[in-house]
């Protein structure tokens, strides 16, 4: 979950074990109050990785955001010792 210009937003991925699947995301004025209906975010795989967390960046000409997410090793014919993590803007 991270907060952005005064909205929670909390991205999930489905209960698939080790495969990457589609991504979803809820966002909420409050982290106690009413969350929005899930929504698909990204392609059908997310990368081939499901969330790990969203990192803010400053610089200069704002704030940006970097997805962080997990690759697990095993889901794409490796083992778990070859995950890696994916990153996009």
């Amino acid at each position: 979950m991270f907060k952005r210009d005064g909205v929670y937003f909390l991205l999930t991925s489905g209960a698939t074990g080790w495969a990457p699947n589609q991504q979803k995301y809820t966002t909420a004025t409050s982290v106690t109050g009413s969350w929005s209906g899930l929504e698909d975010i990204g392609g059908s795989t997310a990368c081939r990785s499901q969330t790990a967390c969203v990192l803010p960046v400053r610089g200069t000409n704002g704030t940006g955001y970097l997805y962080m997410g997990d690759r697990w090793g095993n889901s794409t014919g490796g083992t778990v010792q070859d995950s890696r993590y994916v990153r996009s803007f």
